[in-house]
């Protein structure tokens, strides 16, 4: 009946003839084109629901990954790496001190731990470094009670003893230096932050004058690992956080 209403209105001549008239007059008379203008609307307004959960997903991951990171602490909370290190200063010990002195932490750095360049060794002198590692590690499970002193290999302080003389053998004979890297790991992480707020690096002088003496101080001990972002410092041993200085 409507189709033969608009060839009616075409025979008398009033058939519209604007294009969108003669389009409202199609979607009217025909099915087929009412349901496409429907899906039409609803798939503009699926994309518009999609797009507004695809936000609400991201500020509910920010705010997830912001309430994570304020309720559990790892090591990059309170650990500062630092650059540029003279090579040949390999006391960790010393470089605590200078460290506490400079920054005016004292007793509030938990311990530092500077990266050798074991990789430049010898391939004799890696498999030896392997070795210590491996009984400083068994050394430490049985000293903080993780397993039974009987199921050690024996002869375990004696290795220790041993590897201890060997590493400062290392260190005196030159074939092991800083690689320019240390790890910095205060005890609270509101220290940590007040220094990498207020300095940007740590003086070179500070190991200029300590080089001749640290020789006669060498430590052999456990070691505190972070990673940590890039950042701009200045000249002179520079800090990132793992955070850096």
């Amino acid at each position: 009946a409507k189709h033969s209403a608009l060839l009616e209105q075409v025979a008398a001549g009033q058939c519209p003839t604007h294009p969108m008239d003669l389009m409202g007059e199609l979607v009217a008379l025909s099915p087929k084109l009412g349901v496409a203008a429907h899906n039409r609307i609803v798939c503009v307004l699926l994309w518009v629901v999609l797009v507004l959960m695809s936000l609400c997903f991201h500020y509910y991951q920010a705010w997830f990954m912001g309430s994570y990171d304020r309720h559990l602490h790892s090591a990059e909370d309170y650990t500062l790496q630092l650059t540029n290190v003279p090579e040949n200063f390999t006391s960790e010990r010393r470089l605590k001190r200078l460290l506490e002195e400079e920054l005016r932490m004292h007793e509030k750095i938990h311990g530092v731990c500077i990266c050798y360049n074991f990789l430049s060794l010898p391939e004799h002198d890696k498999e030896e470094i392997e070795e210590m590692l491996e009984n400083m590690t068994e050394h430490d499970t049985w000293k903080n009670g993780w397993c039974p002193e009987n199921q050690c290999i024996g002869g375990l302080k004696q290795r220790i003893e041993h590897d201890k003389q060997k590493f400062t053998e290392f260190v005196r004979s030159g074939r092991l230096k800083c690689s320019g890297q240390a790890w910095v790991v205060f005890k609270k992480q509101v220290d940590m932050v007040k220094v990498q707020e207020e300095r940007c690096g740590i003086r070179r002088a500070i190991f200029e004058a300590e080089t001749e003496e640290q020789m006669n101080d060498l430590i052999h001990g456990s070691r505190y690992h972070s990673h940590s972002s890039e950042g701009e410092k200045q000249p002179g041993a520079r800090t990132r956080q793992g955070n850096s200085m």
